[in-house]
């Protein structure tokens, strides 16, 4: 029986040269997205944000899937009641985004509704599989139909402004400049061609 010993020399990721750094960030393009609950900020802060729009929700009433497959989407379930100064608020917790703005304003304009939002069995996560059920608030009785399906509508932007701004987080983690970051503060090792020790 005979017993070898192999030697290799690894480099950390500040070592590497221009190419292997390429080839480090490239084969480790997920880490940041794979190695930790990412998303969490971003959902904590929507449940803020849902509050402000009289959206009782909270974070694991939240389904996202993403973000590259038919079928992808996020949504989540609760109950809503039109909270007319809503637009307001949420003007003042995100001034520069019009698109929350946008679906802000139109959720304030149902004074006098609510809605239970119901998931329904579906593979799926998407908008489309939440429907809400619009009663009147002090009545309880069922609104015109025109009105629930505006409300949906509404909610559903909702969920896709969601499902947007975990898309743009996702995309920002993946890149170039915070692969790097992180593979230097985690003091990764390399070869020196770039590949996983």
């Amino acid at each position: 029986m005979r017993t070898e010993t192999t030697t290799r020399e690894l480099f950390t990721f500040d070592e590497l040269s221009d190419k292997a750094k390429e080839t480090a960030i490239s084969r480790n393009r997920e880490w940041n997205t794979e190695h930790n609950e990412w998303w969490d900020g971003t959902v904590r802060d929507f449940v803020n944000i849902a509050k402000l729009m009289g959206i009782e929700t909270d974070c694991s009433l939240i389904q996202f899937s993403g973000f590259s497959s038919q079928g992808d989407g996020a949504s989540f379930t609760g109950q809503w009641e039109c909270a007319p100064g809503g637009g307001a608020a949420v003007r003042d917790y995100a001034p520069a985004d019009t698109d929350l703005h946008e679906i802000a304003d139109t959720l304030a304009g149902f004074a006098g509704v609510r809605g239970q939002l119901v998931r329904r069995n579906s593979n799926y996560s998407h908008a489309n599989t939440v429907d809400v059920d619009c009663t009147d608030a002090e009545t309880g009785y069922p609104v015109a139909d025109e009105v629930e399906r505006e409300v949906t509508h509404g909610l559903r932007g909702l969920m896709d402004w969601l499902y947007r701004t975990l898309e743009k987080e996702s995309e920002y983690l993946e890149s170039d400049e915070q692969v790097a970051e992180s593979l230097h503060a985690n003091n990764c090792e390399f070869t020196a061609d770039g590949t996983d020790a």
